[in-house]
């Protein structure tokens, strides 16, 4: 910060206008250029997420095709066999020669009972069996087919060369048995080695475990190359564990290190995914004449910003430099001056609002000076008659003539009743003068503010209620809170909305003639505090009644507090007046 202010002051004006307009519309073409960058980039990434996924779908829809196949041959073929007895066994042989003849890719067939004993096994990678009696309860093909499920083995080489898996399904003979079928996986390579993504894309088949099942590279398969270190590849393995298909395309690294948009696809059965990648720079290759017509645009837009920004600034400089030493000179407080500036613009129209607002500015502190002028008067005006009320004229001539009564009420040559008379006449003498010296006491200031706003509210409105049909509302917040702290308001507070609701319902009661006459005090949720003086009488137009000296005096008392005073009224329909005072509390 410190050294912008530095920069500001060094530079001239029209430089820094210059350099804030092209920054303005540099960061504005920047913005641009970067939003249509992204977007293009999402597109673009969106549109090769759809391509790869719907690849993956075809290629992973076939081998799907082919595993089901496999299970529903099994299946077929098997399916009037007789029971395993011996002329069973031989049936059950024949029907799987016949499958192994239909279905090229099954080169083994073998049904287990339901112990997991081999009772037949036919193969074309070793020699066939009629009754084997091999046990293979621990095989895997048969402890995870009893659940009722499919089983699909890993995949493995014969002769190191082909890769083949073992696939079972329920029997559902009598025995309840497993027939497991060895399957060679030539068919599902040729699937993805036909995949294309652009020209350096491909695609392959993991397990479970992230090891290679096919590959367009077929040394990788036979090596079992372990895929599951590459971070899209363990992305979607999670996926395929969580049952999800297919995913949403993520950019990760391939075994050769090179960042690459992979897309993947689960199988199953038999549980295998299909994933696709394509090199970045390949996928994104549409977007590098875009990345450059951008970058042509924004420098031109650039260089254009700073020619038009300077002479823009140029043709500013002076009238805003008039501009500023007049408004400096306006809060200096000489609100004589006037800017005059001819540009024929909004600097023009600035100039004026200026200028009106220097007008409006010494005629509101010529009201503001006539009005504390009014308040110090009044208050000066009332605290003198007063104390010459009550020390002179009232209390003085009354506490004399009351002597003087004592004196002759005590006389020996007056008669009994007229000294008891007397005597009366001198009590009555001293209450009128407690009466009258407690009434104008109260009129300089009323002590039970010392008690609270509500209190003081409260006695008011007992005291009026014989000349007006009045009710009195209390927000309950404030009513609690003054019961907590009689100090919630500061004392300038609470004697404000005092003298306000006085002088209203003093003039209700001169001018209105209300059927209803409602107080309320409350605490509104923008803050401060609000007293609300609203009657049904006659109502008044306040433009003619504004410079009245009630109103005026409402009126200092709310700017003397920095409140507001409104009064909203119309002849024949009643009238409102609202006081809001910003709630100072005493301290100390």
């Amino acid at each position: 910060m410190q050294g912008t202010a530095a920069i500001a002051l060094v530079l001239p004006l029209r430089v820094r206008y210059a350099a804030y307009f092209a920054i303005l519309v540099s960061v504005a073409l920047l913005g641009s250029g970067l939003l249509q960058l992204s977007l293009a980039y999402r597109q673009n990434q969106a549109a090769l997420s759809q391509i790869q996924r719907e690849q993956a779908a075809a290629a992973g829809g076939k081998v799907q095709r082919f595993a089901l196949d496999i299970g529903r041959e099994l299946t077929r073929g098997t399916a009037r066999v007789l029971p395993p007895g011996q002329e069973g066994v031989e049936d059950r042989r024949n029907a799987y020669l016949r499958v192994m003849r239909e279905a090229s890719s099954i080169v083994g067939i073998s049904y287990l009972d339901a112990t997991g004993r081999e009772i037949v096994r036919v193969s074309q990678l070793a020699l066939s069996a009629a009754r084997p009696g091999q046990d293979r309860s621990q095989d895997p093909a048969f402890t995870q087919t009893r659940v009722g499920k499919p089983y699909f083995g890993p995949l493995y080489l014969h002769d190191g060369a082909e890769p083949y898996a073992t696939v079972s399904i329920p029997d559902g003979g009598p025995e309840g048995g497993v027939v497991v079928a060895e399957v060679k996986l030539a068919t599902v390579w040729d699937e993805v080695s036909r995949i294309k993504v652009g020209q350096a894309g491909l695609a392959y088949i993991v397990d479970a475990e992230g090891v290679l099942v096919a590959h367009p590279v077929v040394s990788l398969v036979l090596t079992r190359a372990d895929f599951s270190s590459l971070m899209h590849v363990r992305e979607a393995l999670a996926s395929g564990r969580g049952g999800g298909g297919s995913g949403e395309s993520v950019v990760g690294r391939n075994m050769q290190e090179r960042d690459v948009l992979a897309t993947h696809e689960l199988i199953d059965p038999p549980g295998w995914i299909l994933i696709i990648e394509q090199p970045l720079e390949e996928a994104f290759a549409p977007l590098n004449s875009l990345f450059l017509g951008t970058a042509v645009l924004l420098v031109l837009g650039v260089l254009l910003s700073l020619g038009a920004s300077w002479l823009l600034a140029r043709r500013m400089v002076a009238p805003i430099q008039r501009l500023q030493a007049g408004a400096a000179q306006i809060g200096a407080g000489s609100l004589t001056e006037r800017i005059d500036v001819k540009t024929g613009d909004e600097l023009e129209e600035l100039a004026g609002s200026f200028n009106a607002m220097a007008d409006q500015l010494e005629k509101q502190i010529g009201e503001l000076r006539a009005s504390r002028a009014r308040v110090v008067k009044v208050q000066e005006g009332v605290r003198r008659e007063i104390a010459s009320h009550l020390h002179g004229r009232v209390q003085g001539k009354l506490l004399a003539l009351r002597g003087r009564l004592q004196q002759v009420s005590v006389d020996r040559d007056l008669p009994a009743h007229a000294a008891e008379s007397l005597r009366e006449v001198v009590d009555d003498m001293g209450q009128v003068i407690q009466q009258e010296i407690s009434t104008l006491s109260r009129q300089l200031f009323p002590a039970i503010l010392s008690r609270g706003l509500v209190p003081a509210l409260q006695s008011l409105t007992d005291t009026l209620e014989s000349a007006l049909p009045l009710s009195l509302e209390v927000d309950d917040p404030l009513a609690q809170g003054e019961r907590a702290d009689r100090n919630l308001l500061g004392e300038s507070v609470r004697l404000a909305a005092y003298r306000v609701a006085e002088e209203a319902l003093t003039n209700v009661i001169k001018h209105a003639s209300p059927r209803h006459v409602l107080l309320r005090i409350d605490m509104p949720p923008t803050g401060g505090l609000r007293v609300v003086v609203r009657d049904d009488g006659r109502g008044f137009d306040p433009r003619l009644s504004s410079q009245g000296l009630g109103m005026s005096a409402m009126a200092d008392y709310a700017g003397a507090l920095g409140g507001k005073l409104s009064v909203n009224s119309a002849p024949g329909e009643g009238a409102e007046i609202i006081l809001w005072l910003p709630m100072v509390q005493r301290r100390g």
